[in-house]
């Protein structure tokens, strides 16, 4: 009996921590120090281009030990992966010198609920390069 309680109290604990853990496409607006205001997205329909709709209202968390990555399109597996990591992480220069408008495009991954949400992860969506004029 006593072990059958153990048990279940193991998977229900392994079942929420697995829970807590979410990652989700959003829009960075403001970075003050180690604080990000994030605006997070539903994911856009099939077929169709550009970022889905808001979902909610825009959100600050702390990123204090977040890993800033930047995010690369694998060809052969036809999935974004792990890139570099950002120099100066969030005193970068996309960070300081973000347009709230447009908002700098990456994938978040946080963890906790609440008051104790706090960033793990932020992968920065790679902005396309332009030819060099000669």
């Amino acid at each position: 009996m006593v072990r059958k309680l153990f048990c279940s109290m193991l998977v229900m604990t392994v079942a929420v921590a697995f829970v807590a853990a979410e990652e989700f496409q959003a829009s960075i607006t403001k970075v003050d120090g180690n604080k990000v205001t994030y605006q997070k997205y539903k994911k856009a329909e099939k077929g169709k281009k550009g970022k889905g709709e808001k979902d909610g209202d825009p959100v600050t968390l702390s990123a204090k030990s977040a890993t800033i990555i930047t995010a690369k399109f694998d060809a052969d597996t036809k999935k974004v992966t792990d890139g570099d990591e950002v120099k100066d992480g969030l005193k970068n220069e996309m960070f300081t010198t973000i347009d709230e408008k447009k908002g700098v495009q990456a994938t978040i991954t946080t963890e906790g609920e609440g008051d104790k949400a706090k960033i793990t992860k932020i992968r920065v969506m790679g902005k396309k390069k332009k030819a060099a004029a000669e």
